[in-house]
């Protein structure tokens, strides 16, 4: 059996949120510098940002039996970072 899906990236979806919240906070940091009807127009623009990304993490994996072997495998790479994991194990399943 196989499969393969995408998902958001914990790596980019951070670095997002991270650039996110520095932004907001340098909107709340002019607060008594600029307009009231300026502040909360930038206040609405900034909460208008993404707080998670489109899906880049592409994930494959197969799990199965097989001559007496339990196999599985995954691979999840992000098309953005390049972030990248692998994992295979395999179990005999005669040695119970």
């Amino acid at each position: 059996m196989g499969a393969d899906n995408w998902t958001t990236c914990h790596i980019c979806n951070k670095k997002l949120i991270d650039k996110y919240d520095k932004n907001l906070e340098k909107v709340k940091a002019t607060y008594g510098k600029v307009t009231a009807e300026e502040y909360e127009k930038n206040i609405q623009l900034a909460k208008l940002a993404p707080s998670t990304i489109e899906h880049t993490l592409r994930e494959d994996y197969e799990i199965g039996i097989e001559d007496g072997v339990l196999y599985i495998s995954y691979n999840g790479t992000c098309s953005r970072c390049k972030f990248s994991f692998d994992y295979k194990k395999e179990v005999s399943t005669t040695e119970q």
